[in-house]
């Protein structure tokens, strides 16, 4: 967000999406899984970042 103020748009989505970072990927037994209406939202919560993010990356960088 330093470079491009833009992202800014994303601190909110990333700030719900966060805890599934970790607390999806480990042991815990006070995790609970969101229900299906949580789990597509944050499916659709995904998919914004993917597609913004993918808005931004210049056309001419090369695959690798």
């Amino acid at each position: 967000m330093e470079i491009n103020k833009d992202f800014e748009v994303l601190r909110p989505v990333t700030a719900e999406l966060n805890p599934y970072i970790t607390l999806g990927r480990y042991p815990d037994p006070t995790f609970e899984k969101p229900n299906q209406e949580a789990m597509q939202n944050l499916i659709n919560q995904s998919e914004f970042i993917f597609k913004f993010v993918e808005k931004h990356i210049p056309k001419n960088v090369t695959k690798k």
